[in-house]
């Protein structure tokens, strides 16, 4: 099976179980528009609007990704956060979104990888002793949460729910302490909710 019959087959699945919302929006117009090109056995014309409809799809998703960004600390300034989604057939596919936030000299950058399965291949990088003994860093515990701690890269990364890398880096000028109030603010129960 080809990813675009998978893609309609997952759609349709989709349409089946949740039905067609009673108001159209763009997704629902472009699936219906498929389903119409199926039915006339137009498969060229089905599988672009089903590729449309994904497309707008991981939009959305990437918007929900983002509102899990913290807001800056005192003190602080956010630039606007960015964010990508890339389709199934680029690497398997990964969604990401970041934020950098700056004060003074020190800048912090917040980010969050989900639907990678290069996240999925490094969990027992990320998540035990693995990584330390690599020297990647050094696990820390902060909140009850296991952290890999870089010095080199002046980073923390934590996976959650097995598939969603969170990393809280800083330039040269960031301290320690700022590192650890950007994670410490991360909303990681809605981490786990979204990736679920």
């Amino acid at each position: 099976m080809t990813t675009r019959h998978g893609v309609f087959a997952a759609a349709l699945t989709l349409l089946l179980a949740y039905g067609v919302p009673a108001t159209a929006d763009e997704v629902t117009n472009q699936i219906n528009q498929a389903l119409q090109s199926y039915g006339k056995h137009d498969l060229k014309a089905a599988a672009s609007a089903l590729d449309a409809a994904a497309t707008l799809i991981r939009q959305m998703q990437t918007q929900a990704w983002k509102r899990l960004l913290p807001k800056p600390a005192a003190g602080w300034s956010a630039e606007k956060a960015e964010g990508s989604a890339l389709s199934p057939a680029v690497f398997g596919g990964a969604l990401t979104v970041s934020r950098k936030y700056r004060k003074g000299n020190a800048v912090v950058t917040v980010s969050i990888v989900a639907n990678s399965p290069m996240v999925q291949a490094m969990a027992a990088f990320l998540t035990g002793s693995l990584g330390t003994m690599l020297g990647a860093g050094d696990l820390v515990i902060i909140g009850g949460r296991r952290v890999l701690h870089s010095k080199n890269d002046n980073s923390y990364q934590t996976l959650v729910a097995k598939t969603v890398l969170v990393k809280v880096e800083g330039n040269l000028s960031t301290k320690d302490a700022d590192l650890r109030q950007y994670i410490g603010v991360i909303d990681f129960a809605a981490v786990k909710h979204l990736a679920s």
